[in-house]
């Protein structure tokens, strides 16, 4: 009767057997605590089942014996209670090794607290690169691994009060950040419970419990953490646990489910290591696209579509050592003429790294982006671009992994970034019937080239070979060169230098040399295609050396942003249509700033280039343009609307690109999108090589 009283107060939380093994869920804990009590009860109202049926008498109590003694029966006596998993770990683990029967339980607490972040970084590593600075001042950040609306957010620490998320914020404004966020959470932690099953008649240990308790208290000093949620942290509070008594080797394991809402998750991640945040398999990005054209125009394409998939598993070796194993998808097809069906399969950001410290050291295929300005970069020559989609995308887009040796420390407030490539791999292009690609071989037109009857009789009635050129003149190395990137953070102020010797991705379609001969000799194209068997235009990728600075800065409520890059060789033709470079110089300065409340994103750059040849050539000689984003948050945050727009003039020729698009963003990751792609532009200029192709499109995006 005993038993049954005591096991009917067991606490719902956990009903635990010595050397029994119980695997049950909270509904079958409080199912196997009523089903208890109610056998406690029939018990009680009923007396002892066959005495009643025998004799409706009541039952006779038999007389005490006054030599016999009551057992005394096993209590259970609670030994710690903690907030933190480990610390309760460490008692359970001390108490067991003195021969105690104790079990480790765990009750669910609600937390709430406030999250001080720095909104929104459109680059990974430029967020990366504020996180490590906030860790230099004494803050626990980190970066967000999920990429939210409007980019990538910096997590600068989870407080309990106002008061200590306000001495953050006053600490970052001190730091000249203008762009803080305070975001409300609410999660669930824990309450671990260490009890102790206690036999009265069981020889008192010398060592005893408090013994063990100071010990684990003591470590506890050593590893105290300032007022954070401790029990979140993560290692240090699986999704399940292991309970046992120290009377079997079994453990019983009582799983109560995991947390899965965005505020536990972030709560989560706060003491999680870098490299450990992208463990495990994850699609980066994920995308179904549908496009229309309007044929009447004049253009024979009628459909664009697109789909492109890239996914990859992170994982860690140790404490030092993590990589990925990544690949990425891109299928387009288009029609009804000039139809088009192709897919391709590439290695996306796979790679080893080494961390020791402040040190990493990378090898393997990763996306290097050294520019700081949004649509139009002027110093990172040394990225591998995408022209899949010459500009549907936005720049972060536009970027493909590439095979490097990559070492980056960090001292202090500089950082340190070398990169050399041991082998050059040119743009991604889209296939050549693409309405996407640089050269159009049915129109005979080239991307910024003004048409004429010669070129287009060239390209229409020769051959194209995009892959670079491996002999003759113009031939240069297998590898790809490198450069070395040294950059600064200062209070509201940061600044980087970069010195590179690398070649250009993009391809600059040149003409053969026996083609061109016999062209200037007869003047006749046909004759000129004929006179070799060698491609009619071949892709040119020239080595450059690059001088480049940026500088980006605070300014009341916006960031202002600036970049230089002088480089020697830039890639022309002159009007005999020999190939030669020129020293160039490209610039450009931008702003962004969050007007309103907050759901609006408005960014604006400007800049050009200048080419200083010692000939006269073909190709304009200056450029300026104008680009810029505007993003709003509209109905109760779940649309998005935004608007990309870029323009561009030079020498009397003008251009412009418009993409508005509305996107449900409420389902997130998910995105549901319509959107345009309106082109406009003399001719010789990208605008106008794409007048034909103004499009709309219906998509779905997402990342899982």
């Amino acid at each position: 009767m005993r038993m049954l009283v005591f096991l009917s107060r067991m606490p719902v939380t956990c009903l635990i057997d010595g050397g029994c093994l119980h695997q049950c869920s909270w509904q079958r804990c409080r199912i196997l605590q009523d089903v208890m009590s109610a056998v406690l009860i029939v018990v009680l109202a009923f007396g002892n089942p066959a005495t009643a049926a025998d004799s409706t008498e009541p039952e006779k109590t038999p007389p005490a014996d006054p030599a016999a003694k009551e057992i005394p029966m096993s209590t259970t006596q609670q030994r710690g209670e903690f907030d933190n998993y480990l610390r309760a770990q460490q008692l359970l683990t001390a108490l067991r090794e003195q021969g105690r029967t104790v079990s480790l339980l765990r009750e669910p607490v609600q937390h709430r607290g406030e999250a001080v972040q720095l909104t929104f970084y459109q680059l990974y590593d430029a967020a990366e690169w504020s996180a490590r600075r906030l860790q230099r001042e004494g803050f626990i950040a980190w970066v967000n691994p999920e990429r939210e609306t409007y980019g990538y957010i910096v997590q600068a620490g989870i407080y309990h009060s106002k008061a200590e998320s306000q001495a953050a914020i006053t600490r970052l404004r001190e730091l000249g950040h203008a762009n803080i966020r305070v975001r409300q959470l609410s999660w669930t932690g824990y309450r671990y419970l260490v009890q102790e099953t206690v036999d009265p008649n069981r020889v008192p240990d010398d060592s005893g419990p408090d013994r063990a308790i100071n010990q684990v208290d003591a470590i506890g000093q050593a590893e105290e953490q300032t007022d954070k949620p401790e029990a979140e942290q993560p290692g240090d509070d699986p999704d399940s646990f292991n309970f046992a008594g120290s009377g079997g080797d079994d453990d019983t394991v009582l799983a109560f489910g995991t947390q899965t809402d965005y505020d536990a998750l972030l709560v989560q991640s706060q003491h999680k290591p870098a490299a450990s945040r992208h463990n495990g398999f994850r699609f980066d990005e994920l995308r179904v696209e549908l496009g229309s054209l309007d044929a009447s125009e004049g253009g024979v394409v009628e459909s664009s579509h697109a789909v492109r998939a890239r996914f990859g598993y992170g994982f860690q070796i140790g404490d030092n050592i993590d990589g990925r194993l990544a690949a990425r998808y891109d299928g387009a097809q288009q029609g009804p003429e000039r139809q088009l069906s192709s897919g391709e399969w590439e290695p996306d950001e796979a790679f080893l790294r080494y961390r020791h410290g402040e040190h990493k050291w990378t090898v393997g295929a990763v996306t290097i982006n050294w520019g700081t300005l949004d649509e139009l970069a002027p110093g990172n020559v040394i990225a591998r671009q995408d022209l899949t989609r010459f500009v549907l995308d936005d720049l972060s887009q536009r970027y493909r992994a590439q095979t490097v040796l990559r070492y980056e420390g960090w001292f202090e407030r500089y950082k340190l970034d070398v990169v050399a490539i041991p082998l050059f791999e040119p743009a991604a292009l889209p296939e050549a019937d693409s309405i996407w690609s640089p050269f159009d071989q049915s129109r005979g037109l080239l991307l910024n080239v003004e048409p004429n009857p010669v070129l287009a009789t060239l390209l229409q009635n020769g051959t194209v070979d995009t892959d670079p050129i491996d002999s003759g003149p113009l031939a240069d190395a297998g590898h790809g060169g490198g450069g070395i990137r040294l950059s600064h953070q200062g209070q509201g102020l940061d600044w980087g230098v970069s010195v590179q010797h690398v070649r250009h991705s993009t391809p600059y379609l040149v003409l053969d040399e026996a083609v061109r001969s016999t062209l200037l000799l007869t003047g006749d194209p046909i004759a000129a295609i004929a006179a070799t068997t060698a491609p009619t235009f071949a892709a040119w990728h020239p080595f450059t050396d690059v001088l480049s600075a940026d500088v980006t800065f605070n300014w009341s409520e916006s960031t202002w942003r600036g970049e230089l890059a002088c480089l020697s060789d830039f890639p022309a033709t002159t009007p005999d249509l020999r190939p030669i470079t020129a020293p160039a110089c490209q610039y450009g300065v931008g702003v962004e700033f969050y007007p309103g409340d907050g759901n609006t994103r408005f960014s604006l750059q400007a800049g050009g280039m200048q080419l200083q040849p010692d000939e006269a050539i073909t190709d304009r000689e200056q450029l300026a343009f104008l680009s810029g984003e505007l993003e709003m948050l509209l109905f109760a945050e779940s649309w998005r609307l935004r608007l990309r727009f870029l323009g561009t003039d030079g020498e009397g020729r003008a251009d412009s690109y418009v993409n508005p698009e509305l996107a449900y963003v409420r389902a997130e990751p998910d995105e549901f999108y319509l959107g345009v792609h309106v082109f406009d532009g003399d001719v010789g200029t990208a605008g106008g090589y794409h007048e034909e192709h103004d499009m709309m499109v219906l998509g779905w995006r997402g990342q899982f």
